[in-house]
């Protein structure tokens, strides 16, 4: 890597049949020729990322038959049909890669992917089938694109996804069916897109879903069946949206929500949101919003403390959710509401005392 190599003629590491991982990043790569990795047998991890690749054969690494991770991220690729054959790889990442366009079948020669990353690239359309026969994959990330529509039908056959990222795009139709079938999909992310919710009816169906990003989407009115058909979800993020009030009854059909990021754009929340804040003291559900306006100070209360929510780092499939964690502690002001991280342990002030009287008791002996 960081060399200025441009050409790797066929079979030229023909021979090394010991070498698993080969870095070629930082190079001056534009074309690669198909047997370029040819006698590479036992090669499970090959990285030519940042470079200048324009033709990628679809072909290249057919022959490499313990392949697993391909990282073509940073290159100048067009996917204009299937784009690799290779039934072992199970990641691929093609982000920075100023695609367009997402064919049907794009990824039909990688049946066993388990990771794929699109992010960051110019991506406007997605043919209806272009993720088909990905079967085995669990974490799909295509944020940070311009994508305006979605097929109702364009998961259907992903049966193992859990991880969705269509954050920073400029999507707002959701088809209600849209997720119905990922059937395993548990974490969800759509923030910053301009989705125009169902004057009625629920938002979209999804019995598997457990955290929600719909923040900084452009939302001005919830439906009071928004939620009606995520009856399982555990975390929900919807900040950052020009909401002037929301009803209890919305939130009534999340009988396990948890955790609740809130707020509208303003530094401060309507006093409308005062019966939804009393609801979620009554249910036990820990949120962080903004004060009311015009309210005095308050101090920091268990309903202020929840656990740090998630990112859409992948691959996070898990949240935390004991008391040895880190947790945000946030306390409302007037103006603003300051939130600071902290690692700490719930600990009652009996056992505070005990430790205490412990400590004086060993120094006195």
């Amino acid at each position: 890597m960081f060399n200025t190599i441009d050409i790797l003629p066929d079979y030229v590491f023909h021979g090394l049949q010991n070498i698993t991982i080969l870095i070629l990043q930082y190079n001056k790569f534009r074309e690669l020729r198909e047997q370029a990795f040819d006698g590479l047998y036992n090669l499970v991890y090959l990285d030519l990322s940042h470079n200048n690749i324009i033709i990628l054969p679809s072909r290249i690494i057919q022959n490499n038959e313990k392949m697993k991770f391909l990282y073509l991220h940073h290159n100048d690729i067009a996917i204009t049909g299937p784009f690799l054959i290779s039934p072992s790889l199970t990641l691929l990442d093609v982000s920075f890669c100023k695609i367009t366009f997402l064919p049907h079948d794009a990824f039909i020669g990688v049946p066993n992917l388990t990771k794929l990353k699109i992010t960051d690239n110019h991506i406007t359309e997605i043919e209806m089938y272009a993720f088909r026969g990905l079967k085995r994959l669990e974490l799909l990330t295509i944020r940070n694109n311009d994508v305006t529509t979605l097929d109702y039908s364009l998961f259907q056959g992903l049966d193992e996804l859990r991880f969705l990222d269509l954050s920073n795009n400029s999507i707002s139709i959701v088809p209600y069916g849209l997720f119905e079938y990922n059937r395993k999909l548990t974490y969800l992310f759509l923030k910053n897109n301009s989705i125009i919710l169902p004057h009625t009816g629920a938002i979209f169906k999804s019995d598997s879903v457990l955290h929600l990003d719909i923040s900084f989407c452009d939302i001005k009115y919830m439906p009071n069946d928004a939620f009606i058909r995520l009856p399982n979800l555990t975390t929900l993020r919807m900040t950052g949206n020009p909401l002037t009030s929301l009803k209890t009854e919305i939130l009534q059909p999340l009988k396990k929500l948890q955790i609740v990021l809130l707020g509208p754009e303003a530094n401060c929340s309507e006093q409308s949101f005062r019966d939804v804040f009393e609801y979620f003291e009554e249910n036990s559900v820990v949120y962080y919003a903004p004060p009311l306006c015009n309210s005095e100070p308050t101090s920091t209360d268990p309903q202020s403390i929840y656990t740090i929510p998630i990112t859409t780092e992948e691959p996070i499939y898990e949240i935390p959710t004991t008391s040895e964690d880190c947790v945000y502690i946030s306390t409302p002001v007037q103006n603003n509401s300051s939130i600071k991280l902290t690692c700490s342990f719930y600990i009652n002030n009996s056992l505070i005392n005990v430790i205490v009287l412990f400590c004086i008791f060993m120094i006195c002996r």
